[in-house]
């Protein structure tokens, strides 16, 4: 062999064990996952694409993007409640698409929405996945983007006890254009935070539930580690039965901006032992604003409200701004991580300033372009409190399936009061505080949830003896 040649060799040779021993060396790819797909299954276009998002992650690697098109998916077709759907350095995860797009801009979130269910076994949450999705100590090069998350259930022991919705140890993952509904835990019933630095912006969290942090809980086993920065996000209709109805802080120091903290049901709004909130141009239930801040809730670093931001629909977890909402243009345009669009990926800094929360506003003239308005279906619970019968009034515009359900806070079933096909109209349903083994439950508080395949509405009601 003559040294040209010897030498050709010994450069392609180095080449290749670069290439091969640094997957970041490799060309990036976009992964086409479908729940409706009938092609090869092999993730390679929207045609041929994986059915089952866990097989889209699994072959990601650094530099790929997940792309999901609308539908629903589970981390699981079995039961084990640890399934999750994990996040992985240099991995995008992004949903939002009706699967046809060539480009992430061509996707309209709002009317394709991509749903991550924990629902797994049995009906009812007490046997759903602990955690929907999970992080752990992955950097900043993670992205989740463009999800609806629901039915987590963190109702294990430790680790399993945080985060219904995602789970977050260590490292600085980025959160976008994100929904987490009706989520629980023992602790940060939408989401957790565990000693990160953590970026969510453009998240809605609503209807979650948990002891501690009925959206939220942010804690570090070691003083001031966990750093979260939340911009834009609007926190409304949680609950928490012990303490933070909307964020439970441990020894972390979160910094909050541009962001509506409302309608939350517990003790205080935002709860902290040790470390602090720093809120900056929000809106904070209970507060009393930059003007009269109340030191309970954290650190106001200036610019904040404390009065109600006219959402379109707490109960029913519609995060959207009414007309003559008193957050709209009062944000901070220089805040950090400012997001070009909306939770919906309408364009930001409609009127030169940017407004507070995940919703930016427009004129309700477009009301059209804007993210489908879910109806309330639940016309009345009444008494409120009760003792010893509830009746609920539901309403049906079509002949569909129908399942009524009472949970406990802890998001545990209690009874099925009904399951089975309902005609249009007007609907009475009673529940007699007892429970599936026939017995009479102890006083407190109750959800009572109506869904189809199609909606869910639920509300809250309290048996007083």
């Amino acid at each position: 062999m003559n040294h040209a040649a010897r030498s050709l060799g010994v450069a392609f040779c180095l080449l290749a064990a670069v290439v091969f021993a640094n997957p970041a060396a490799s060309i990036a790819a976009v992964i086409f996952v479908k729940a409706d797909a009938s092609g090869a299954n092999d993730g390679s276009s929207w045609a041929d694409a994986f059915t089952d998002l866990q097989n889209g992650i699994s072959v990601a690697g650094p530099g790929d993007s997940v792309w999901v098109a609308a539908g629903t998916y589970k981390p699981t077709a079995g039961t084990s409640r640890t399934a999750t759907f994990p996040m992985k350095n240099g991995v995008a995860l992004v949903g939002g698409f009706a699967g046809v797009e060539t480009s992430v801009t061509e996707r309209v979130i709002r009317f394709h929405r991509t749903i991550l269910n924990g629902e797994i076994g049995l009906p009812g949450k007490d046997d759903n996945s602990y955690h929907v999705l999970s992080a752990q100590n992955v950097d900043s090069t993670a992205v989740l983007d463009g999800f609806v998350v629901t039915g987590g259930n963190a109702s294990g022991a430790a680790p399993h006890d945080v985060g219904g919705g995602l789970t977050v140890t260590g490292g600085n993952p980025a959160v976008r254009n994100m929904w987490f509904d009706d989520n629980a835990a023992t602790k940060g019933g939408g989401a957790s935070f565990s000693a990160s630095r953590a970026t969510v912006v453009n998240v809605a969290f609503t209807r979650n539930f948990a002891a501690y942090g009925g959206a939220i809980c942010t804690y570090s086993e070691a003083p001031n580690v966990g750093r979260e920065v939340i911009v834009n996000t609007s926190i409304a209709g949680n609950t928490a039965y012990t303490l933070g109805a909307a964020i439970y802080n441990v020894r972390s120091l979160p910094l909050v901006i541009n962001s509506i903290v409302w309608g939350n049901i517990g003790i205080n709004q935002v709860v902290s032992l040790g470390g602090a909130v720093t809120f900056c141009y929000s809106d904070v239930q209970g507060s009393g604003g930059s003007e009269d801040w109340d030191l309970i809730y954290g650190i106001d670093c200036g610019h904040n409200l404390d009065v109600d931001p006219l959402l379109l629909s707490v109960s029913n977890g519609d995060v959207h701004l009414r007309p003559g909402s008193p957050v709209i243009n009062m944000g901070d345009n220089a805040a950090p991580g400012l997001p070009p669009t909306d939770i919906d990926g309408d364009p930001r800094i409609m009127d030169n300033v940017i407004d507070m929360g995940a919703d930016e506003y427009t004129d309700p003239t477009g009301i059209g372009d804007r993210s489908e308005v879910p109806r309330s279906r639940i016309r009345s619970v009444y008494p409120n409190p009760f003792n010893p019968t509830v009746t609920i009034s539901f309403d049906l515009d079509a002949r569909e399936m129908v399942r009524v359900v009472v949970y406990d806070v802890e998001g545990r079933m209690v009874r099925a009061l009904h399951e089975g096909v309902k005609n249009p109209g007007l609907h009475r349903i009673s529940w007699d505080a007892v429970d599936e083994a026939g017995r009479r439950v102890a006083s407190g508080v109750y959800f009572i949830e109506v869904r189809s395949d199609a909606w869910r509405d639920h509300r809250k009601v309290m048996l007083v003896k």
